[in-house]
């Protein structure tokens, strides 16, 4: 009962709202300057020299509609998109495990669900506005990082950031090589101890 009438009041006010046409895409314009906003401060702030920052935005961006469900009650819309989010999830973890181009690819994956989510689940706690101001969150979020992994300036793949940690420590000796492909000879340096 209280689920339904949740409904019915977010029905009402969702009818009710003004939505003149000059600010019918406002939405995208404040998603991408919110994107803006995020991706620039990480990279002046220092956030994303970690990989696992976006990999954690992907997490927590698909955990919203999971909250939207849980504001109007509905335990069903919860579990469907508990699925969503599990996959979203499960793809965030593999691309940090992986290789960070996977990370820009289900940021425009999630983009695409916010085009269709709508269609996909009726999840009557999902402000109107949400899915378009998402979208272009995830799409603005997904080119700056691919332009980061393009510029070398954030490294995509985990195996090659443990060889620039190897080559940082000089803790090895001979030929380090990633997937066949030679990138560094590291010779340690003798110390006054080896020499004796």
């Amino acid at each position: 009962m209280a689920r339904n009438a949740a409904a019915a009041r977010t029905a009402r006010a969702r009818a009710t709202l003004p939505r003149p046409d000059q600010e019918k895409n406002l939405e995208y314009l404040i998603g991408v300057v919110v994107a803006l906003a995020v991706s620039l401060s990480a990279t002046l702030i220092g956030f994303d020299r970690d990989r696992a920052f976006y990999p954690t935005l992907i997490v927590v961006i698909a955990f919203y509609y999971g909250l939207f469900a849980v504001t109007v009650g509905s335990v069903s819309t919860l579990l469907m998109e508990l699925a969503f989010i599990a996959a979203f999830f499960g793809l965030a973890v593999f691309g940090f495990k992986r290789n960070l181009w996977l990370i820009v690819v289900a940021l425009i994956a999630h983009g695409v669900f916010d085009f269709f989510h709508g269609h996909l689940i009726d999840n009557p706690g999902v402000p109107v506005w949400w899915p378009a101001f998402c979208l272009s969150c995830d799409l603005v979020m997904a080119a700056y990082l691919a332009w980061l992994l393009k510029k070398s300036r954030l490294v995509a793949n985990p195996e090659v950031v443990a060889a620039q940690q190897v080559l940082r420590n000089g803790h090895t000796l001979g030929e380090y090589s990633i997937g066949g492909r030679s990138i560094a000879r590291v010779k340690r340096s003798r110390t006054p101890s080896a020499e004796a």
